[in-house]
């Protein structure tokens, strides 16, 4: 693998201070029905008996935040299994779950942003539980969407009263976030764009 495509050189490597020798894999599901040794290489070759009850796996691009949503619910994916062990695989391999994006992807930037508050985008990735417990990725992005809120509600409160010097700060803050080398717009774009589109394999760099 490619050193620039491991988690460690990655944006949640980056935020998390954690890194993987292998990098990280985007999510799947699999359920098989009978047994299979998956040490065999003759194995996949030979079918086995095995049964897929569900099939289905995250292909990140910029439409799902490069993975990030999207996915298969459990609860999807065990009604598709409940349904594939009666004899209905109509469910088997819901491509239709590749999916449509939930978030607009400047609004999910933006939560990002109000999330490193402001200064740089920050993942909402859970905090691992200490002493004092830990903060859930639901909490982080609510309190993302309050500085958000808050931000905008400033921004038109300025406007409103003080509408040059509103505009002159503003204006400079756009310059930093497009045009600042490595700073946000840099991050935003390197972080969410798939390998695929960058000439690569179909790795995420994420």
């Amino acid at each position: 693998m490619d050193d620039m495509l491991t988690s460690s050189d990655s944006f949640f490597g980056q935020q998390t201070k954690t890194s993987y020798a292998t990098g990280m894999l985007q999510p799947g599901v699999v359920a098989l029905q009978g047994s299979i040794n998956v040490f065999d290489e003759r194995a996949g070759r030979a079918g086995a008996g095995a049964v897929p009850l569900v099939s289905w796996g995250s292909i990140p691009t910029r439409a799902n935040v490069n993975g990030a949503i999207g996915r298969l619910a459990p609860s999807r994916a065990w009604a598709a299994v409940q349904l594939s062990l009666g004899g209905d695989f109509s469910l088997a391999k819901p491509a239709k779950d590749q999916m449509k994006r939930r978030v607009p992807i400047f609004l999910f930037y933006l939560l990002l942003m109000a999330n490193g508050n402001f200064i740089e985008p920050r993942t909402f990735t859970n905090d691992a539980v200490g002493a004092h417990g830990g903060h859930g990725a639901l909490r982080k992005m609510k309190r993302a969407a309050a500085k958000a809120l808050l931000a905008l509600g400033v921004v038109g409160f300025g406007f409103a009263k003080a509408p040059i010097p509103t505009a002159s700060i503003l204006a400079a803050y756009v310059l930093y976030f497009f045009l600042t080398p490595g700073g946000p717009w840099r991050i935003l774009t390197t972080a969410f764009q798939p390998t695929a589109e960058r000439g690569g394999g179909g790795a995420s760099k994420l």
